[in-house]
């Protein structure tokens, strides 16, 4: 409490009671600014608990007060050694699993605006793995911030609501593999460009080698570079 609001514009007000001849305390934390008040709570094995009150207009805060009140005087906790944390731990690898596919995504976007500057952005849609990534990318940048910018709870609704689940594993490794994907499209292109410069647009005129060489697949990419770029006799 003290560390999180020491330098906030909220009023936290620290309050007792007794629940079943125990006494207890909750913190209190109004924040008029966002038009919601929580109550904080703390069993015996450390889980902290939060119960909110949010209004769109102060005639309803009037109204509701007395009733949130008595709820969250209401609240105790019978103490319980061995709590079951599931919820705890699947909680905590979401949000776990979001930080690596923020990192990620920015990553991707960084790759993608090295092939932006390179003027090949559009060799994305002719590859079977990366036509739908090429329609994603244009609005990613944006979506990533407004979601970044969210609150807890909103953030994993807006994400879910896109990606139709809670940010995983399989999520993160798909963004992985975009990366991995567009790092190697980019070197290909590297490799097949004119050697002289004076083509002011090598870069293009070796995405237009390797799609001769690699019409529809990252497969095809992937084997040349293993035959260090060079096609079988």
């Amino acid at each position: 409490i003290k560390n999180k609001y020491l330098t906030s514009d909220k009023v936290i007000i620290k309050l007792t009671k007794f629940n079943r001849n125990t006494l207890n305390k909750m913190f209190l934390i109004s924040n008029e600014k966002d038009k919601n008040i929580k109550t904080l709570f703390m069993d015996n094995n450390g889980y902290i608990y939060t119960l909110v009150m949010r209004v769109s207009n102060q005639q309803a805060f009037n109204t509701y007060f007395n009733d949130y009140m008595r709820i969250a005087y209401g609240i105790y906790f019978i103490e319980k050694n061995g709590l079951d944390t599931t919820f705890v731990k699947q909680q905590r690898e979401v949000v776990d699993n979001y930080k690596r596919y923020y990192d990620d995504t920015k990553k991707l976007l960084s790759k993608y605006t090295i092939l932006k500057e390179m003027k090949c952005e559009n060799i994305l849609e002719k590859y079977d793995e990366t036509k739908i990534l090429s329609k994603n990318l244009k609005g990613l940048e944006e979506q990533l911030e407004t979601m970044q910018n969210l609150k807890f709870d909103k953030k994993y609704q807006k994400f879910n609501k896109i990606y139709g689940d809670n940010p995983n594993k399989e999520i993160c490794q798909a963004v992985e593999n975009d990366i991995k994907n567009i790092e190697l499209i980019e070197e290909a292109i590297k490799e097949f460009k004119p050697i002289t410069s004076v083509f002011s647009d090598k870069y293009q005129k070796g995405a237009e080698i390797l799609e001769e060489k690699c019409s529809k697949s990252i497969e095809c990419i992937k084997e040349l570079k293993i035959k260090n770029w060079k096609e079988d006799e």
